[in-house]
């Protein structure tokens, strides 16, 4: 009697462990720009950081494993230097008192491996700030968000690495009022009031922006946020009288609502004050 054995099938390993320098992935719109970035995150984990493991005067990938990628929806200024809408590599190379922040045209290396300064699409200084407390793991963020600006910093252990982002966000909105305004029978309030604020805060058109909240106000006589501002577009007009009045306006339909109505209250109160004096 033949006894056949069938031996078990070994298939590959399957096990995880955790990265060392987890992946992570950040999206900010400034103005109407998306800026995304993609980058490992190591942590200090008790070792000497500037200096010693990522030494001062050499190519640095800003941050772990694969290059750090960043990319931009439009076209920007980086550091004040014009930058194609594209995704880029960001290099460093650190100093004790200056950094060098790079876009790189390949973003296929793993590191600084085979990194090429002819591919190298603009250089830019920054200056390193002391920071606390002390921050254990590298960290890429956004900070002073503005409609046309942002600061991207790099910050890790005591130091922080800041560069400005700038874009055109004027030229993306005036394009958009410009054709909305061309059926306005399709616009609502929101829109109006819209179009209003941007211009009061470019500090332009500001004729333009009051007859704008005007309708919106018309529509929505209840909205005492945008009262506000259309106090303010009086107020920038120098139209203190009737800028008082609208603030007043606003101020009360703000106290009606039994809260603190996001702040509308002071700010109202503010803007009545300093108009008085």
């Amino acid at each position: 009697m033949a006894i056949s054995v069938v031996a078990p099938v070994l298939g590959h390993a399957q096990i995880q462990t955790p990265a060392a320098s987890p992946r992570a992935n950040l999206s900010q719109t400034v103005g109407l720009t998306s800026v995304t970035v993609d980058y490992s995150r190591p942590g200090a984990k008790d070792r000497e950081i500037y200096g010693a493991l990522v030494p001062f005067g050499e190519i640095w990938r800003t941050g772990a494993d694969a290059a750090t990628r960043i990319a931009f929806e439009h076209d920007v200024t980086f550091g004040g230097e014009a930058v194609e809408a594209g995704e880029y590599a960001l290099y460093t190379i650190p100093g004790e008192d200056e950094w060098t922040l790079i876009l790189y045209s390949d973003t296929s290396n793993w590191g600084a491996q085979g990194y090429d300064p002819e591919k190298d699409v603009v250089r830019v200084q920054a200056e390193p700030q002391r920071i606390e407390p002390f921050l254990e793991t590298f960290t890429i963020g956004f900070d002073y968000l503005r409609d046309d600006s942002a600061i991207l910093h790099l910050d890790w252990v005591n130091t922080r690495v800041p560069v400005k982002i700038t874009v055109d966000t004027s030229t993306k909105v005036e394009a958009s009022i410009a054709s909305a305004m061309e059926n306005p029978d399709a616009l609502g309030p929101r829109d109006y009031a819209s179009a209003a604020v941007f211009y009061l805060n470019q500090g332009r058109e500001l004729e333009q922006a009051k007859s704008w909240m005007e309708k919106a106000l018309e529509e929505a006589p209840h909205a005492f946020w945008w009262e506000h501002n259309y106090a303010r577009i009086l107020a920038k007009l120098g139209e203190n009288e009737a800028a008082i009045e609208a603030a007043k306006a606003s101020l009360e339909k703000a106290r009606d609502t039994g809260g603190s109505a996001f702040g509308y209250i002071e700010m109202n109160e503010a803007l009545i004050e300093r108009l008085r004096n």
